[in-house]
């Protein structure tokens, strides 16, 4: 699902209801346009237009661009039913607080074109109040269409460049969370790399190997970083090398952190298992972390092989190299 959005004045919102409200469509004449959605307005096509023009004249000066058009976009053969239309209507009202404004929500279906709905906002509310916050409204019509994404099984979309840093825009995004959540799951007693990507294939993801580790979504070829995860490569060899050390050295089943993970998800709290607790795996795999650089030295990891950590000696050879002296 693609989202974008327009704002305008108060005289364009009368063309931009002519527009959402056409009997035929500009380039496909079989288009045809159905109202989803009606908040604060009713009645017939000039009746809608006169209520938001009474709207605008009522709350004149109160905001620059009163207009408010929002266009939600579906993949070529995708479909939304009633419900699911409505609930898209109700995440974008919620999302910004119009329950006080005018909302007109038009669907254009065509045979020939992708289904596309329009939102058409009368921003100064009925009441005369505060008019809604409309700041950051690209990156909030995102996160919606990513909801809707998970929550209808419609085809994901990678969220655009929009001019934040890349690292936030990730982890503003549910899917994000989804494939972080299943990295900590996949390295739960993981007690080798060929078994870490098993399992990361057995819940559909391939991996990459570079000067990092790169991690590939199968059914949308989206690319994550797994140091954005929050677990870099060299953390999760750390992770797979402590899991071994623990099978050997103890036998003890409370050390094997599996273990770990299942006293966590049987908390006493209650006797229930919540959603919470079995997304839990990435705080489980941070904590285990901090106990492993408090308890163990680097060597004692990966028997002395490799060195998570410089040496001073290395620190003064990569510093004379960087000034030019050779011995």
């Amino acid at each position: 699902m693609i989202a974008k959005q327009t704002r305008g004045s108060a005289g364009s919102c009368p063309r931009m209801v002519d527009y959402a409200l056409r009997e035929k469509g500009l380039k496909h004449p079989d288009e045809k346009a159905n109202i989803v959605v009606q908040n604060g307005c009713y009645g017939s096509h000039a009746e809608i237009k006169e209520q938001m023009k009474m709207a605008m004249e009522l709350n004149k000066g109160k905001c620059q661009s009163p207009m408010f058009h929002a266009i939600f976009s579906l993949a070529e053969n995708e479909r939304l039913t009633k419900d699911q239309e409505l609930a898209l209507a109700e995440k974008l009202v919620k999302e910004f607080k119009l329950e006080n404004s005018i909302v007109l929500g038009v669907k254009h279906a065509s045979s020939e074109n992708k289904d596309h709905y329009h939102f058409i906002v009368c921003l100064p509310p009925i009441d005369g109040k505060a008019t809604p916050n409309m700041f950051k409204s690209k990156i909030r019509l995102m996160e919606i269409a990513r909801s809707c994404e998970l929550e209808f099984g419609l085809k994901q979309v990678e969220t655009p460049k929009i001019g934040i840093d890349p690292k936030q825009r990730l982890r503003n995004n549910a899917r994000f969370e989804k494939a972080r959540q299943d990295l900590g799951k996949a390295l739960i007693g993981t007690k080798s790399m060929l078994e870490f990507v098993a399992k990361m294939n057995g819940v559909g993801y391939s991996l990459r190997k570079g000067r990092g580790l790169g991690i590939v979504e199968d059914k949308t070829g989206i690319y994550y970083k797994a140091s954005d995860l929050g677990l870099s490569l060299q953390k999760i060899e750390k992770i797979i090398a402590f899991n071994k050390i623990q099978e050997k050295q103890y036998e003890n089943p409370a050390f094997r952190m599996d273990s770990i993970y299942q006293q966590k998800m049987s908390s006493p709290s209650n006797g229930n298992t919540t959603k919470s607790q079995e997304l839990s795996s990435f705080n489980i795999i941070e904590t285990l972390l901090n106990h492993i650089g408090k308890t163990m030295q680097a060597e004692d990891f990966y028997g002395g092989s490799i060195s998570l950590s410089e040496t001073e000696e290395e620190k003064l050879k990569k510093l004379k190299r960087k000034r030019g002296i050779r011995r």
